[in-house]
């Protein structure tokens, strides 16, 4: 495992949930840090409530609040303030200057990867002279588990275990989990064929 590899996701990478909630379990088991800030957990949030309040879903909101309650407890130490990364954002060219705090905390962060399903909204002139990779969180997934399947695959079963509303088999979390990380997904259930 790579615990000292730092990653800052995207407000599109910390939503579907289960796609998420992968995320910061492979943390929390020590294969990566991922950093965070208010704004990506307010925006999160935000996010949720827009498209909870198009479906009639207010479950989902306070689901997310739950989520990120739990982020902000658990990952404190990776948080980012931001005092810190407010020098960065004078200095970024990306597209879309919501996108602007991400950049500029994963630069203040030191992070390895910002990982996104939005890698054109992120320049790589911004973030290649910082060392920082723009990738989506399918090819991080794939890269980080290249030599560690099988430990990623005992996570993953233990964490579809640990669902209780609604239960979910690990074989039913992998198909949740396919529709948004296809190739890690094949790259994960191949190993577990070998």
């Amino acid at each position: 495992m790579n615990s000292r590899l730092r990653v800052y996701p995207d407000t599109n990478v910390c939503i579907p949930y289960y796609q998420s909630d992968l995320l910061f379990y492979l943390a929390t088991e020590g294969f990566f840090h991922v950093l965070w800030t208010d704004y990506l957990r307010n925006e999160v949030i935000r996010v949720v409530a827009r498209r909870a309040q198009k479906v009639g879903h207010d479950r989902s909101v306070q689901a997310a609040r739950s989520q990120w309650a739990a982020i902000a407890q658990y990952f404190a130490q990776y948080r980012i303030d931001p005092l810190d990364y407010a020098p960065w954002l004078e200095d970024l060219t990306g597209p879309d200057p919501d996108d602007y705090p991400h950049a500029a905390a994963a630069i203040c962060g030191h992070a390895d990867a910002l990982l996104t399903q939005d890698i054109r909204g992120f320049p790589v002139g911004d973030l290649a002279p910082h060392g920082i990779q723009v990738q989506s969180l399918d090819a991080f997934l794939v890269a980080m588990s290249a030599g560690l399947r099988g430990e990623v695959r005992q996570v993953m079963r233990q964490r579809a275990a640990q669902f209780q509303r609604p239960e979910m088999s690990y074989q039913r979390y992998v198909q949740v989990l396919s529709q948004t990380l296809p190739s890690f997904v094949d790259q994960i259930t191949r190993a577990g064929q070998d």
